[in-house]
């Protein structure tokens, strides 16, 4: 059995606010590039026999209000995008979700 291996730099910028009457917003933009080392498996999936490398980003939207608590967590709102381009076959995509999260208040 091969193994598949591959290597993932990324980087990753995130800030968040306060805003008046309990309210927070924050963001996070995500960014990656992923190569596979060589193996037979990929020289099928993609053009030419070359290695498989993805590059992808994420972005997130958050909101909650910190004066809203049940039991000590707040709800969260987040909106999510994903995307990821890749030479390999059917292994590109575009995605968008939403979250509904429980942050915990200190």
């Amino acid at each position: 059995m091969s193994h598949q291996r591959n290597t993932r730099p990324w980087v990753q910028v995130s800030a968040s606010y306060a805003l008046p009457w309990g309210f927070t917003v924050g963001a996070s933009a995500n960014f990656y590039r992923t190569t596979y080392k060589a193996s037979p498996y990929w020289r099928v999936l993609t053009r030419g026999g070359a290695r498989r490398v993805d590059r992808g980003q994420t972005y997130r939207l958050s909101l909650f209000n910190r004066a809203f608590t049940l039991g000590g967590f707040s709800p969260q709102l987040v909106g999510i995008y994903e995307a990821r381009d890749s030479n390999a076959q059917l292994s590109s995509y575009r995605r968008t979700r939403g979250e509904l999260r429980a942050v915990r208040q200190f």
